[in-house]
C-alpha cells in the first residue's frame, strides 16, 4: 500500500498536444521536446531519472527509473491550467474558462493594474513561435514587462 505521492505538476512544459489540439489552434504544441530541439541538451537529470525520457526524447541516457511518470489528457473540455489542477484533485468540470491567445483584453489589464502595484505591459501568446525565436543557451524570453512601482 503507498502512503505517500509527491505528485510534481510542471505548468506550461508541454509534451506534445492532445486529440482536441484543433479546437484550441495548438496542433504543434510540444514545448520540452521544441526546447530541446532548439538547444540540443537539456540538463534535467532528476526528471530523468524519474522517468520524463519514456515520456518524450529529449536526450535523457537509458536509467533505472525511480518513480512513476505519465502524461495527463484531461477530460474537461478546456485549455487553462486551473482546470487541470482542478481535474488532478478528481473535479471534472462541463464548461470552459476563457482563454486568451491574443493576449489579455485592455480592461482586464486596467482593472488588475492598480491591485497588482505593479507595471503591466499586455502580452501575446507566444506557445507556437517559442522554439524558432528560442537562441540556444538563452535563459528567458521577453514576453512580460513587469515593474515595481514606487
Amino acid at each position: 500500500m503507498i502512503n505517500r505521492v509527491i505528485l510534481i505538476v510542471m505548468d506550461s512544459v508541454g509534451v506534445g498536444h492532445l486529440p482536441d489540439a484543433r479546437k484550441f489552434n495548438d496542433e504543434r504544441a510540444h514545448t520540452l521536446l521544441h526546447i530541446y530541439q532548439q538547444t540540443g541538451r537539456l540538463d534535467i537529470p532528476n526528471l530523468c531519472a524519474l522517468g520524463i525520457g519514456k515520456v518524450v526524447a529529449v536526450g535523457c541516457r537509458p536509467q533505472e527509473i525511480i518513480g512513476g511518470y505519465g502524461k495527463m489528457a484531461e477530460q474537461s473540455s478546456s485549455k487553462d491550467t486551473t482546470i487541470g489542477h482542478w481535474e488532478i484533485a478528481g473535479l471534472v468540470l462541463d464548461i470552459s474558462f476563457p482563454t486568451y491567445p491574443h493576449g489579455f483584453p485592455r480592461e482586464i489589464i486596467e482593472a488588475f493594474h492598480p491591485k497588482a502595484f505593479i507595471s503591466v505591459q499586455p502580452v501575446r501568446s507566444v506557445s507556437k513561435e517559442l522554439a524558432p525565436s528560442m537562441e540556444p543557451g538563452r535563459r528567458s524570453l521577453d514576453l512580460y514587462s513587469w515593474r515595481k512601482e514606487k
